[in-house]
């Protein structure tokens, strides 16, 4: 899938390179804040995608309402969390609530908070706050007037920190979500979360390849298909349609249906893996999301692939009973690893998968 970028969030390596140096004009008041800026372009250098993140937030929290970076750090913090490098807390996405929330804040400041929340709960599956959010996102837009669109923000361009105005750069994050809004609403194609679009980065799940040594080309296949298509929250369970409005297993939150018949037919299989957040079993696949930094850094000296957005297999909890830290491996490997269960999300249960494999036959 191809993937739009807004021009308020620039790659991460581009970001680094731009804030690096020192903008000109600055205020008193404005001090503080590019400190805080720079210490986020410092975090992102040593690869703590966190501390980055918090940097940018503080960043946003120290200026002024009417300061000249107030919208590079609210770009800086999104784009941090729409390229994945962790999974959004529930800070994160308060303070994003917050912004969006205050009407002294710049159009395009709540406007780039709402449509990140709103992201943020469709890659949790909640479609339903996800189009509140992008609804929300698309009244600011419309309620800006015109002295507000033209309105100058310091923005980071190729040649450095440069005022810019809201207008072009609100385009461009609204065009976003009405197209984002437009998937969930099922008044376009559809195929997942993965193929939202992002102010930058891919949100598909992938594979690392290649797949461990003992591991089935078609079952394989068969996965990927299946999961490039979002098994979670896109179509139903059990008769794969996609009508505009699907409803959720209320005792897992991580099934969801067209219609109660679907459900109670479903039922008998759901079962076994109708289970509440945070207890997986073996053979459970997840996805990381924020990969330790150790294990990350043994994978780059390995010449390994980068693990975050990869799916892997639970294969049992490290100490039984203590739900906090979970074996892995790469499917059809034999070498597990460990990660802690706040460095992955849940994606799809066991009986799901095998029903998926045992269709690979057909």
């Amino acid at each position: 899938h191809s993937h739009t970028q807004s021009l308020g969030a620039m790659p991460a390596k581009s970001r680094r390179a731009q804030q690096s140096n020192p903008a000109d004009g600055l205020g008193s008041s404005d001090e503080d804040v590019f400190k805080s800026v720079m210490a986020a372009s410092e975090a992102a250098m040593r690869g703590d995608w966190r501390r980055c993140a918090d940097c940018y937030r503080q960043g946003y929290s120290r200026s002024p309402k009417d300061g000249m970076l107030r919208y590079n750090c609210i770009s800086g913090f999104t784009s941090v969390l729409q390229e994945q490098h962790f999974k959004a807390s529930s800070e994160d996405l308060q303070f994003l609530q917050g912004v969006t929330k205050d009407e002294a804040a710049s159009p395009l400041c709540r406007l780039k908070a709402a449509f990140t929340r709103g992201l943020m709960l469709w890659h949790a599956c909640d479609r339903e706050g996800a189009k509140r959010n992008y609804r929300k996102a698309i009244s600011i837009y419309e309620a800006a007037s015109s002295e507000e669109r033209q309105r100058k923000e310091l923005f980071t361009t190729m040649t450095g920190l440069q005022p810019t105005a809201m207008g072009p750069l609100m385009d461009e994050v609204v065009k976003d979500a009405r197209g984002n809004l437009d998937i969930l609403e099922a008044r376009v194609a559809s195929p997942s979360p993965g193929s939202a679009r992002a102010s930058s980065g891919s949100m598909r799940a992938k594979f690392v390849l290649p797949m461990g040594p003992h591991g089935d080309r078609a079952e394989m296949e068969k996965l990927a298909q299946y999961i490039d298509d979002d098994p979670l929250c896109q179509k139903c369970n059990h008769c794969n349609a996609t009508p505009s409005k699907l409803n959720v297993c209320a005792g897992c939150k991580r099934a969801w249906y067209c219609s109660q018949p679907c459900q109670h037919s479903a039922w008998t299989q759901h079962k076994a893996d109708c289970r509440k957040g945070g207890k997986f079993q073996q053979g459970d696949l997840v996805k990381i999301t924020d990969a330790p930094e150790e294990l990350q850094t043994t994978q780059r000296d390995a010449g390994m692939p980068d693990l975050n957005s990869t799916i892997v297999e639970i294969v049992g909890a490290v100490v039984e009973g203590d739900f906090s830290n979970w074996r892995v491996r790469i499917l059809g490997g034999a070498v597990t690893f460990c990660l802690p269960s706040s460095s992955f999300l849940f994606w799809l249960a066991v009986g799901q998968r095998r029903a998926i494999e045992a269709s690979s036959n057909d």
